[in-house]
């Protein structure tokens, strides 16, 4: 599987944030229902020693249709992030064990 291609996202601050991603694997559609657990964390640094603002699972943030992946972040709780780039890490853990995107 090729590695996800990102456009860069804004969130406002104090606004719900909602987006969906789209995932193929050589142009086939992935179907995610494979996957038994989807989670997604935002940090203010590309790495695990930022500081974790969110983190999303699914259930609880995330929905997933088809291949199609949905993600919500509530507006009362992106008021308090200050200006700045954010990043996103998604894990997907599958029967074989953990795809990381």
């Amino acid at each position: 599987m090729k590695p996800a291609k990102l456009n860069p996202y804004t969130i406002t601050r104090g606004a719900t944030y909602k987006e969906t991603l789209i995932f193929s694997n050589n142009g086939e559609p992935l179907n995610l229902s494979a996957f038994t657990a989807i989670r997604m964390d935002i940090r203010d640094k590309a790495s695990q020693e930022g500081t974790l603002l969110k983190s999303l699972s699914l259930g609880s943030g995330i929905t997933v249709t088809g291949n199609r992946l949905s993600m919500t972040v509530p507006a009362a709780e992106t008021k308090d992030w200050a200006p700045g780039t954010y990043h996103r890490d998604i894990v997907m853990v599958d029967a074989g064990g953990i795809t990381d995107f």
